[in-house]
């Protein structure tokens, strides 16, 4: 190994574990976060002359986006007249890492960030055989400690897009192999999912289909001939996810178990400890918080569990849902209750932006591989949002961490015209 290439080789490496840790630890990915952001904030510096004006206008909507939760919050901070450190922490967080990655990624030839994939099939693995241990031997939904099922099940069918979508690139010389292991871990990755017993994840499985019918589209074929081969694939993975949700006892009795507590959850029954009834509790009582709290939010998560308790004395939710849960189990509803509008529209912009920006690189190009990784950052834009539905997906640092530094691999590997992409290794 080339002394020269060492920041380089350092900053894919450190972004392929990127996707192991934030399977198997609840502090590790906030630690690796600022590991890498130093290593980027090194690489940028020495490789100045590196950095070209095109690549950096290609990429320059993400650095816009980027700037906006920040924007918000001090919005917010001169609303209630007092600084919200802890917003202003993650906003920063996601600021600084997307600029700072972006940036450092770019520089990085093509052949050498692609590689951080690698650390998808090692991601899989790892959280397969966790799951599998806590479920073992009767298979039972596992209590998984670095999160919980649901956060868990989502995260690990995401991955598995990630390897699906990663089929049409050739990340080592051992092609034949390497694509027997994507296989294989595709495979690990649904059977895990399988086992979390998780419901939300099943609704992210038609764009994942979208997406994914995208990548291998031939740019030469008729419309109708398009239409048809979608209708064909598109008809059949549903077939086959019915025919999983209906057969695999787990699955079939959560969703069975999901309607009968959808409702049950109306009239009377509004206030039913049940899984599906305290989240309707929780969406209301975040609505009535913004309702009263338009423009500013309530201001943070402390204030967040105050206003539960007060709900509750209003008999809107449950002693139980307000003694027990702090945080709505839907991001979009904590970005209004905690933060108001300004915070809201910056989230938006942060699923939207990017995923827009994806699904345009995923649309326009000719090229496969460059479809591939547009389709997997459009899978972790629209996964997390649609995650985001029934679960509160930015909970912790360590989730912010990894959508943000995956933001930056997938914008870099994903531009149409980027200069790490034209530099090839040369000897010193």
């Amino acid at each position: 190994m080339r002394i020269y290439k060492t920041p380089e080789i350092l900053m894919t490496g450190l972004a392929g574990s990127m996707f192991w840790a934030v399977m198997v630890s609840q502090s590790l990915p906030s630690a690796l976060f600022y590991v890498i952001l130093a290593v980027g904030l090194w690489l940028i510096f020495s490789r100045l002359g590196k950095l070209r004006a095109k690549a950096i206008l290609n990429q320059r909507l993400f650095f816009y986006v980027a700037a906006l939760p920040v924007l918000a919050i001090l919005i917010d901070s001169a609303g209630h007249a007092d600084l919200l450190s802890s917003g202003l922490e993650r906003a920063l967080r996601q600021c600084l890492g997307i600029v700072v990655f972006v940036l450092a990624f770019s520089v990085v030839p093509h052949h050498y960030l692609k590689c951080a994939l690698l650390g998808v099939p090692l991601a899989i693995t790892a959280a397969f055989f966790y799951v599998f241990y806590l479920s073992f031997p009767d298979f039972s939904r596992p209590e998984t400690g670095v999160y919980n099922a649901v956060g868990y099940g989502s995260l690990m069918f995401l991955l598995s897009m990630f390897a699906v979508c990663s089929f049409s690139v050739d990340l080592t010389r051992h092609v034949v192999v390497e694509r027997w292991v994507k296989i294989f871990t595709v495979i690990l990755g649904l059977f895990g999912f399988l086992l979390t017993q998780t419901r939300t994840g099943w609704m992210a499985f038609p764009i994942f289909l979208v997406l994914g019918v995208l990548i291998y589209r031939d740019s030469q074929q008729s419309t109708a001939g398009v239409l048809r081969k979608w209708l064909v694939v598109i008809g059949a993975s549903i077939a086959l996810a019915i025919l999983l949700a209906n057969v695999v006892p787990g699955i079939s009795d959560r969703i069975q178990q999901g309607i009968h507590e959808t409702a049950e959850c109306t009239g009377d029954g509004a206030n039913r400890d049940t899984s599906v009834c305290i989240r309707v509790q929780l969406w209301r009582a975040s609505i009535g918080m913004w309702s009263e709290h338009t423009w500013f939010g309530v201001g943070s998560n402390a204030a967040f569990r105050e206003n539960l308790q007060i709900q509750y004395e209003r008999g809107v939710i449950s002693e139980f849902t307000a003694t027990n849960f702090g945080e709505p189990h839907n991001d979009m509803l904590y970005a209004l209750a905690v933060y108001g509008i300004p915070g809201w529209l910056a989230l938006v912009a942060m699923y939207f932006v990017p995923g827009y920006i994806f699904v345009r690189r995923l649309w326009m190009s000719s090229d496969i591989a460059t479809r591939s990784y547009a389709a997997m950052g459009a899978a972790l834009c629209l996964g997390f949002f649609i995650f985001g539905w029934t679960e509160f997906m930015f909970r912790g640092i360590r989730t912010l961490s990894f959508y943000t530094l995956m933001i930056a691999l997938f914008a870099a590997l994903s531009a149409p015209i980027s200069a790490a992409a034209q530099i090839q290794p040369r000897n010193r």
